[in-house]
């Protein structure tokens, strides 16, 4: 009988790579937006209370500028998730060829938290 060779071992791609580079980033839109949004409030009560036009300039800048935040977040958070679909089937892709006696790179620290997430979320 002729030796079985071990399954190959499939390449990172690109998407799981840009996945490790951002899977710690962003965070901020929300804080920022909020933040945005009150110094937009607090000029148009400060244009009302003082009768000061440079409040409304104020809500007309920081209000746009909140909105136009936190989309970017919203899209930031999206183009996560579809990057992290890739990450955990590379991922369970790797472990199947090291279960059928591959021998696969070690996970990056990224990875391997993917890794464990998602074996938590199986067991829960």
């Amino acid at each position: 009988m002729a030796p079985v060779a071990p399954p190959a071992v499939p390449a990172k791609p690109a998407s799981v790579e840009s996945y490790e580079a951002m899977a710690d980033e962003g965070g901020w839109h929300d804080e920022a937006g909020c933040l945005l949004l009150f110094v937009g409030i607090g000029g148009v009560a400060w244009a009302v209370s003082e009768g000061n036009a440079l409040g409304h300039l104020a809500a007309a800048v920081a209000v746009p500028l909140a909105i136009t935040t936190w989309l970017a977040g919203a899209r930031q958070g999206r183009e996560r998730q579809r990057l992290r679909e890739a990450a955990v089937a590379y991922v369970q892709a790797l472990s199947a060829a090291q279960s059928a006696g591959a021998s696969v790179p070690e996970l990056s620290p990224v990875l391997r938290k993917l890794l464990e997430e998602e074996a938590e979320k199986a067991r829960g």
